[in-house]
C-alpha cells in the first residue's frame, strides 16, 4: 500500500470523528497498565503509565491505531518524560520510516496513551499540552486514556480524546472521539481478560530475568570478557573530525581490517588484548610473506613451507581465541535461555526494559563481529 499524501494543515477534523483501535493495541495498553495499577494492589501504590500510538489514516478520514507501545511508568498521578524517552521515540519514528521505505507500510506515530487509575477520563492541563504536541501537526491525532476501575465485562475502560480547538493552546476544551474496536468490544474485553490471567503472574519472574541480564550478563560477565579478552574498539569523540558519521564508520571498518595503528590511536581506545593479538597477526603475516619471497626454494617447496608455517601459526593463534570464544558462548547460552522465557511477554515491556535486552544483544553482536574479523585474518590470504 503506497503512502498517501495528506495535507494535514488544510484539514478540519471533527474531534469526535471515529478512531479504530486494534486488538493488539488495546491488549498492550491494558496489560502494561495493570502491571502498575490493578484491583489487587492498594490504590496508594497505583502508578500512571504512558505510551505512544502507531497507526495510519484510512481513506483520508478514519484514524486507525494498529499498535500501542509502552514507554514509561510514572508516579501515582503523573508521568515525567526524560531525555532517553525522547530518544526512544526518535528511534521508533526512524524504524517506522524504514518500514515505509522497505515494506510500503503507512504507519506513523499517530497519538499517545496514558492511564488514569481511579481518576476517570479527562485531559488535565498537562495532558492538554501533551495532546497539543501531537494534534498540532496532525489534527487526526488522538489521546487514549485507560482507567482499570472503569473496566467491566461490558465496558472497555478506555476512551479517546481530542482537543476541540488546538489554536487555543492549553485552554482548549476536549471532546470524546468515537472509539471503535476492530473486533466486537465484548470479544476484545474477553480476550484481554484471558491475557491478563496468563501474563500478569509472570511479571515478577520477568523483572528478575531482566535484572539478571542487566546486572550479571552485561555489567559483570560481558564486561569481564571485554576486560580479559577485549576485542571491541571504543570510538573516541574527536571534534576536529569533519567527515560525516557514516563516512567515519566506513573508514573505521576499513582500518579495523587493515589495522592501521596510527588511525586507531587517534580514533579508538584499543583494548590491550586486541592490540597484542593484532601485532602477532601482523608479524606472522610478514613471516609468511618472507617464506613466499625466499628465492632459495623452488615454487613448490616455497608453497609447501608456507602452508606448514601457516598451519602452525594458525594453531597457536586459534588457541588464544579458545577462552574468549568459550566465554562468549556461555554468555550467549545464558542470555538465550532467559530470552526464551521473556519473549512471549515482550509486547508488555516498556522501552527501558526492552533496552536491557537490546543493549546486551548489541554488545554480543559487536564482540562476535570483531571475533569474525580476527578469524578472517587468521586465514592469511596473502596475495
Amino acid at each position: 500500500m503506497a503512502r498517501k499524501s495528506i495535507n494535514f494543515s488544510s484539514k478540519n477534523v471533527d474531534p469526535e470523528s471515529p478512531c479504530i483501535i486494534s486488538m493488539k493495541a488495546y491488549r498492550r495498553i491494558v496489560v502494561y497498565a495493570l502491571r502498575y495499577a490493578n484491583n489487587d494492589m492498594k490504590p496508594k501504590n497505583w502508578r500512571e503509565a504512558y505510551g505512544i500510538l502507531i497507526g495510519h489514516i484510512e481513506n483520508d478520514d478514519i484514524c486507525y491505531i494498529t499498535d500501542a507501545i509502552p514507554m514509561i511508568v510514572g508516579s501515582r498521578a503523573g508521568v515525567k518524560f526524560e531525555t532517553k524517552q525522547y530518544a526512544d521515540m526518535a528511534q521508533i519514528d526512524e524504524s517506522l520510516y524504514e518500514k515505509f521505505l522497505n515494506e510500503q507500510n503507512d504507519d506513523f506515530i499517530i497519538g499517545w496513551w496514558h492511564t488514569h487509575p481511579g481518576f476517570g477520563w479527562f485531559f488535565s492541563r498537562v495532558d492538554t499540552a501533551t495532546q497539543l504536541g501531537y494534534q498540532g501537526p496532525n489534527p487526526y491525532a488522538i489521546g487514549l486514556i485507560y482507567d482499570h476501575t472503569e473496566k467491566t465485562i461490558n465496558v472497555s475502560g478506555i476512551k479517546g480524546l481530542r482537543l476541540v480547538d488546538p489554536s487555543r493552546g492549553v485552554y482548549s476544551k476536549y471532546a470524546f472521539a468515537e472509539l471503535k474496536f476492530d473486533v466486537p468490544v465484548d470479544q476484545a474485553i474477553k480476550k484481554v481478560n484471558n491475557e491478563i490471567k496468563e501474563v500478569l503472574p509472570k511479571f515478577k519472574e520477568i523483572k528478575e530475568l531482566l535484572h539478571y541480564i542487566h546486572n550479571i550478563l552485561r555489567k559483570k560477565l560481558m564486561a569481564q570478557l571485554q576486560r580479559n579478552f577485549g576485542l571491541i574498539l571504543v570510538q573516541k569523540r574527536d571534534k576536529k573530525i569533519t567527515t560525516s558519521e557514516e563516512l567515519a564508520e566506513e573508514e573505521a571498518d576499513h582500518y579495523l581490517y587493515e589495522w592501521n595503528p596510527k588511525f586507531l590511536e587517534r580514533k579508538y581506545r584499543v583494548p590491550h588484548y586486541r592490540e597484542k593479538l593484532e601485532k602477532e597477526i601482523g608479524k606472522s603475516k610478514q613471516k609468511l610473506k618472507k617464506i613466499l619471497k625466499d628465492k632459495t626454494f623452488t615454487k613448490s617447496e616455497s608453497k609447501k613451507k608456507f602452508e606448514g608455517a601457516k598451519k602452525k601459526i594458525q594453531g597457536e593463534l586459534e588457541k588464544k581465541l579458545l577462552k574468549p570464544k568459550e566465554w562468549l558462548g556461555k554468555i550467549k547460552a545464558r542470555f538465550n535461555k532467559k530470552l526464551d522465557v521473556i519473549r512471549p511477554y515482550y509486547d508488555y515491556l516498556d522501552t527501558a526494559e526492552r533496552k536491557i535486552v537490546e543493549y546486551l544483544e548489541e554488545r554480543l553482536n559487536s564482540y562476535t563481529k570483531e571475533l569474525e574479523i580476527i578469524e578472517e585474518k587468521l586465514k592469511f590470504k596473502i596475495k
